[in-house]
């Protein structure tokens, strides 16, 4: 599964089930990934105060469609 983007990449946590949304250029944690069981798929959750530009959505989108039941 592609984790590595232009501007961001994800690192899974050690449980494996939540994957940590991570800016390229600060290494901060931008936003967090994990499965949402009411849904039956994986979920982005932005971290407050976090902008997002039509690409870095892009990116991912396309993460969320590679996760195990991202849709």
């Amino acid at each position: 599964m592609k984790t590595e983007y232009k501007h961001i990449h994800f690192e899974k946590d050690d449980g494996g089930k939540t994957y940590y949304c991570k800016s390229n250029q600060s290494k901060s944690i931008i936003g967090i990934v994990s499965f949402y069981p009411p849904w039956k798929r994986y979920v982005f959750e932005g971290r407050e105060f976090c902008v997002f530009d039509a690409f870095c959505l892009a990116d991912i989108i396309d993460f969320l469609k590679n996760c195990k039941g991202g849709g």
